[in-house]
Protein backbone atom coordinates (compact mmCIF):
# COMPACT_ATOMS: atom_id res chain seq x y z
CA UNK A 1 0.00 0.00 0.00
CA UNK A 2 1.13 3.30 -0.81
CA UNK A 3 0.03 5.20 2.07
CA UNK A 4 2.53 2.60 4.79
CA UNK A 5 5.48 3.08 2.21
CA UNK A 6 4.95 6.42 2.28
CA UNK A 7 4.81 6.56 6.28
CA UNK A 8 8.03 4.41 6.22
CA UNK A 9 9.96 7.07 4.21
CA UNK A 10 8.15 10.00 6.47
CA UNK A 11 11.23 10.52 8.94
CA UNK A 12 13.42 10.21 5.81
CA UNK A 13 11.78 12.78 3.81
CA UNK A 14 11.87 15.13 7.19
CA UNK A 15 15.71 15.13 7.54
CA UNK A 16 15.72 16.13 3.63
CA UNK A 17 17.41 19.45 3.97
CA UNK A 18 16.80 22.11 1.00
CA UNK A 19 19.28 22.81 -1.93
CA UNK A 20 21.37 25.60 -1.02
CA UNK A 21 22.03 28.35 -3.73
CA UNK A 22 25.57 28.15 -4.59
CA UNK A 23 25.57 32.07 -5.53
CA UNK A 24 25.23 33.65 -1.79
CA UNK A 25 27.74 30.82 -0.42
CA UNK A 26 30.44 31.39 -3.07
CA UNK A 27 29.90 35.20 -2.43
CA UNK A 28 30.30 34.95 1.56
CA UNK A 29 33.54 32.29 1.02
CA UNK A 30 35.29 35.07 -1.16
CA UNK A 31 34.40 37.67 1.53
CA UNK A 32 35.58 35.54 4.16
CA UNK A 33 38.72 34.72 2.02
CA UNK A 34 39.21 38.20 1.81
CA UNK A 35 39.66 39.34 5.27
CA UNK A 36 41.68 36.10 5.99
CA UNK A 37 44.23 38.07 3.40
CA UNK A 38 44.74 39.91 6.26
CA UNK A 39 44.27 38.02 8.98
CA UNK A 40 45.34 34.10 7.90
CA UNK A 41 46.00 32.64 11.54
CA UNK A 42 42.07 33.94 12.28
CA UNK A 43 40.67 30.78 13.86
CA UNK A 44 37.20 31.72 13.83
CA UNK A 45 37.44 33.18 10.47
CA UNK A 46 39.20 29.45 9.17
CA UNK A 47 36.62 27.99 11.00
CA UNK A 48 33.61 29.97 9.08
CA UNK A 49 35.44 29.28 5.86
CA UNK A 50 35.30 25.81 6.61
CA UNK A 51 32.15 25.83 6.96
CA UNK A 52 30.97 27.59 4.02
CA UNK A 53 32.80 25.15 2.27
CA UNK A 54 31.58 22.47 3.20
CA UNK A 55 28.13 23.48 2.63
CA UNK A 56 29.20 24.31 -0.55
CA UNK A 57 30.69 20.75 -0.79
CA UNK A 58 34.17 21.94 -1.38
CA UNK A 59 35.93 19.02 0.00
CA UNK A 60 39.15 19.85 0.28
CA UNK A 61 39.14 23.07 0.92
CA UNK A 62 36.81 22.76 4.07
CA UNK A 63 39.59 20.20 5.25
CA UNK A 64 42.02 22.51 4.68
CA UNK A 65 41.11 24.99 6.78
CA UNK A 66 39.57 22.76 9.82
CA UNK A 67 42.69 21.25 9.61
CA UNK A 68 44.99 24.71 10.15
CA UNK A 69 42.32 25.79 12.53
CA UNK A 70 43.07 22.62 15.03
CA UNK A 71 46.78 23.60 14.30
CA UNK A 72 46.50 27.02 15.31
CA UNK A 73 44.13 26.28 18.59
CA UNK A 74 44.56 22.91 19.35
CA UNK A 75 43.32 23.65 22.62
CA UNK A 76 40.00 24.64 20.58
CA UNK A 77 37.63 21.58 20.53
CA UNK A 78 35.39 23.55 17.40
CA UNK A 79 37.52 22.17 14.79
CA UNK A 80 36.68 19.13 16.17
CA UNK A 81 33.49 19.48 15.41
CA UNK A 82 33.75 20.94 11.49
CA UNK A 83 35.95 17.80 11.21
CA UNK A 84 33.01 15.35 12.37
CA UNK A 85 30.28 17.57 10.13
CA UNK A 86 33.04 16.94 7.04
CA UNK A 87 33.49 13.30 7.79
CA UNK A 88 29.96 12.39 8.01
CA UNK A 89 28.58 15.02 4.94
CA UNK A 90 31.34 12.66 3.39
CA UNK A 91 30.49 9.21 4.37
CA UNK A 92 33.05 8.78 6.44
CA UNK A 93 32.00 7.23 9.11
CA UNK A 94 35.03 6.11 11.45
CA UNK A 95 36.70 9.45 10.65
CA UNK A 96 33.47 11.33 11.94
CA UNK A 97 32.58 9.10 15.63
CA UNK A 98 36.10 9.63 16.05
CA UNK A 99 36.33 13.66 14.95
CA UNK A 100 32.43 13.91 16.97
CA UNK A 101 33.57 11.80 20.56
CA UNK A 102 36.87 13.50 20.97
CA UNK A 103 34.80 17.06 20.61
CA UNK A 104 32.35 15.62 22.98
CA UNK A 105 35.03 14.80 25.37
CA UNK A 106 35.58 18.00 25.75
CA UNK A 107 31.95 19.30 25.32
CA UNK A 108 29.84 16.93 26.65
CA UNK A 109 26.28 18.97 27.03
CA UNK A 110 26.46 20.18 23.28
CA UNK A 111 23.64 19.40 21.68
CA UNK A 112 24.41 19.19 17.75
CA UNK A 113 27.80 16.87 18.90
CA UNK A 114 25.55 14.62 20.14
CA UNK A 115 22.89 14.57 17.04
CA UNK A 116 25.38 14.12 14.64
CA UNK A 117 27.69 11.57 16.60
CA UNK A 118 24.05 9.66 17.22
CA UNK A 119 23.68 9.83 13.23
CA UNK A 120 27.25 8.75 12.34
CA UNK A 121 27.02 5.57 14.52
CA UNK A 122 22.93 5.12 13.35
CA UNK A 123 25.00 4.82 9.36
CA UNK A 124 27.35 2.86 11.06
CA UNK A 125 25.21 0.03 12.41
CA UNK A 126 25.40 0.93 16.28
CA UNK A 127 21.62 1.56 16.71
CA UNK A 128 22.39 0.98 20.70
CA UNK A 129 25.16 3.38 21.05
CA UNK A 130 23.36 6.04 18.34
CA UNK A 131 19.85 6.00 20.91
CA UNK A 132 21.97 7.03 24.24
CA UNK A 133 23.07 10.25 22.24
CA UNK A 134 19.98 10.74 20.21
CA UNK A 135 18.10 11.25 24.02
CA UNK A 136 21.33 13.08 25.59
CA UNK A 137 20.69 15.46 22.90
CA UNK A 138 17.15 15.73 23.71
CA UNK A 139 17.35 16.12 27.25
CA UNK A 140 19.87 18.89 26.50
CA UNK A 141 18.04 20.77 24.13
CA UNK A 142 15.75 23.94 25.09
CA UNK A 143 14.00 23.46 21.86
CA UNK A 144 13.70 20.06 20.30
CA UNK A 145 12.49 19.25 17.14
CA UNK A 146 10.13 16.78 16.26
CA UNK A 147 12.49 14.93 13.67
CA UNK A 148 14.77 14.48 16.80
CA UNK A 149 12.40 11.83 18.03
CA UNK A 150 11.61 9.97 14.85
CA UNK A 151 15.60 9.57 14.54
CA UNK A 152 15.86 8.30 17.79
CA UNK A 153 12.53 6.25 17.18
CA UNK A 154 13.80 4.94 14.39
CA UNK A 155 17.00 3.79 15.80
CA UNK A 156 15.00 1.78 18.12
CA UNK A 157 13.07 0.10 16.25
CA UNK A 158 15.74 -0.40 13.72
CA UNK A 159 17.36 -3.10 16.33
CA UNK A 160 14.24 -5.30 16.05
CA UNK A 161 9.97 -5.56 17.52
CA UNK A 162 11.24 -5.93 20.54
CA UNK A 163 11.89 -2.10 21.01
CA UNK A 164 8.94 -0.81 19.42
CA UNK A 165 7.21 -0.26 22.47
CA UNK A 166 10.41 1.96 23.43
CA UNK A 167 10.48 3.75 20.34
CA UNK A 168 6.75 4.67 20.83
CA UNK A 169 7.59 5.98 24.35
CA UNK A 170 10.03 7.96 22.53
CA UNK A 171 7.62 9.37 20.03
CA UNK A 172 4.78 10.09 22.86
CA UNK A 173 7.92 11.93 25.11
CA UNK A 174 8.32 14.38 21.89
CA UNK A 175 4.14 14.90 21.83
CA UNK A 176 4.30 15.49 25.81
CA UNK A 177 6.67 18.38 24.92
CA UNK A 178 5.84 19.56 21.48
CA UNK A 179 2.09 18.81 21.73
CA UNK A 180 0.00 16.95 18.98
CA UNK A 181 2.80 17.35 16.04
CA UNK A 182 1.38 15.68 12.82
CA UNK A 183 4.73 14.36 11.98
CA UNK A 184 5.19 12.84 15.30
CA UNK A 185 1.52 11.78 15.14
CA UNK A 186 2.24 9.80 11.77
CA UNK A 187 5.58 8.16 12.55
CA UNK A 188 3.87 6.30 16.04
CA UNK A 189 1.05 5.45 13.45
CA UNK A 190 3.86 3.52 11.09
CA UNK A 191 4.71 1.69 14.39
CA UNK A 192 1.28 0.96 15.90
CA UNK A 193 0.21 -0.71 12.24
CA UNK A 194 3.52 -2.65 12.60
CA UNK A 195 2.29 -4.13 16.03
CA UNK A 196 -1.96 -4.17 14.83
CA UNK A 197 -2.40 -1.85 16.84
CA UNK A 198 -5.57 -0.06 14.86
CA UNK A 199 -7.73 1.55 18.02
CA UNK A 200 -4.48 3.43 18.65
CA UNK A 201 -3.52 4.51 15.23
CA UNK A 202 -7.00 5.41 15.19
CA UNK A 203 -6.91 7.52 18.06
CA UNK A 204 -3.53 9.32 16.66
CA UNK A 205 -5.11 10.04 13.28
CA UNK A 206 -8.09 11.25 14.92
CA UNK A 207 -5.98 14.03 16.42
CA UNK A 208 -4.52 15.12 12.88
CA UNK A 209 -8.35 15.11 11.90
CA UNK A 210 -9.26 17.48 14.79
CA UNK A 211 -6.84 19.64 13.79
CA UNK A 212 -6.98 20.15 9.88
CA UNK A 213 -8.64 22.29 7.83
CA UNK A 214 -8.62 19.90 4.82
CA UNK A 215 -9.74 16.55 6.02
CA UNK A 216 -10.34 14.62 2.85
CA UNK A 217 -6.81 12.93 2.83
CA UNK A 218 -6.95 11.60 6.51
CA UNK A 219 -10.52 10.42 6.38
CA UNK A 220 -9.03 8.29 3.28
CA UNK A 221 -6.43 7.45 5.18
CA UNK A 222 -8.86 7.03 8.52
CA UNK A 223 -11.07 4.55 6.33
CA UNK A 224 -7.42 2.60 5.21
CA UNK A 225 -7.13 1.86 9.08
CA UNK A 226 -10.37 0.39 9.30
CA UNK A 227 -10.40 -1.60 6.48
CA UNK A 228 -6.78 -3.41 7.32
CA UNK A 229 -8.58 -3.48 11.23
CA UNK A 230 -11.54 -5.73 9.48
CA UNK A 231 -13.74 -3.50 9.92
CA UNK A 232 -14.96 -2.36 6.42
CA UNK A 233 -18.60 -1.35 7.13
CA UNK A 234 -16.87 1.88 9.00
CA UNK A 235 -13.76 1.92 6.35
CA UNK A 236 -16.59 2.88 3.65
CA UNK A 237 -18.34 5.34 6.01
CA UNK A 238 -15.04 7.10 5.97
CA UNK A 239 -14.49 6.66 2.65
CA UNK A 240 -18.05 8.55 2.10
CA UNK A 241 -16.71 11.35 4.36
CA UNK A 242 -13.33 11.89 2.03
CA UNK A 243 -15.95 11.85 -0.90
CA UNK A 244 -18.25 14.60 0.77
CA UNK A 245 -15.01 16.64 1.93
CA UNK A 246 -13.64 16.03 -1.69
CA UNK A 247 -17.25 17.32 -3.41
CA UNK A 248 -16.97 20.48 -0.85
CA UNK A 249 -14.06 21.63 -2.51
CA UNK A 250 -14.01 24.27 -4.57
CA UNK A 251 -13.79 22.76 -8.50
CA UNK A 252 -10.68 24.57 -9.09
CA UNK A 253 -8.70 22.48 -6.33
CA UNK A 254 -10.98 18.96 -7.29
CA UNK A 255 -9.13 19.73 -10.93
CA UNK A 256 -6.15 20.11 -9.66
CA UNK A 257 -3.27 17.13 -10.58
CA UNK A 258 -3.15 16.30 -7.00
CA UNK A 259 -6.49 16.22 -6.12
CA UNK A 260 -7.34 14.02 -9.14
CA UNK A 261 -5.24 11.40 -8.34
CA UNK A 262 -6.55 11.33 -4.80
CA UNK A 263 -9.87 10.85 -6.65
CA UNK A 264 -8.72 7.94 -8.59
CA UNK A 265 -7.43 6.04 -5.24
CA UNK A 266 -10.27 7.09 -3.56
CA UNK A 267 -12.44 5.60 -6.33
CA UNK A 268 -10.65 2.24 -6.18
CA UNK A 269 -11.14 1.81 -2.81
CA UNK A 270 -14.52 2.35 -2.43
CA UNK A 271 -15.18 0.18 -5.44
CA UNK A 272 -13.24 -2.58 -3.59
CA UNK A 273 -15.94 -2.64 -0.75
CA UNK A 274 -19.34 -3.94 -0.92
CA UNK A 275 -22.35 -1.56 -0.42
CA UNK A 276 -20.41 1.62 -1.21
CA UNK A 277 -20.80 4.06 -4.21
CA UNK A 278 -18.04 3.20 -6.94
CA UNK A 279 -17.30 6.10 -8.00
CA UNK A 280 -16.91 9.78 -7.68
CA UNK A 281 -18.96 11.90 -10.17
CA UNK A 282 -17.26 13.62 -12.95
CA UNK A 283 -17.77 17.37 -13.22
Amino acid sequence: MNFWRWLGLLPLLLLALPALAHGPLHEQITNVTAELSLRPNDVPLLLRRGELNRLDERWDAALADFQLAKQLAPANPEPLLGLGRLALDQGKLTDATASLTRFLAIQSNHVEGHLLLARALVRNQRASNAVEHFSRALALSTEPRPEWFIERSQAQFSQGDRHLAEALAGLDEGVAKLGPVPTLQLAAIALEMRRQGFDAALQRLDTILASSERKERWLLRRGEILELGGRPGEAVTAYNAAREAFEALPLRLQRSLAMLDFRRELDAKLAALPASPKTLPTK
